[in-house]
């Protein structure tokens, strides 16, 4: 019964994570946008253009 529920837990927790690296680059995306005023920059940045935490972000959140 609590393996079950542990295995339960950790997948939950892997969803969550996801959501929240996508939460996170989100947050950078848009505040680049505001910066600029406009969203054309940071739309056509490749995941190598970006800087290595927000990378790590949206790799993480398209696996």
């Amino acid at each position: 019964m609590f393996l079950n529920q542990r295995k339960n837990i950790e997948q939950e927790i892997k969803e969550l994570e996801k959501a929240l690296n996508m939460i996170n680059y989100k947050c950078w995306y848009y505040d680049e946008a505001l910066k600029d005023g406009t969203e054309k920059r940071v739309k056509n940045l490749t995941p190598n253009q970006m800087p290595n935490e927000i990378k790590t972000y949206y790799d993480e959140a398209h696996k």
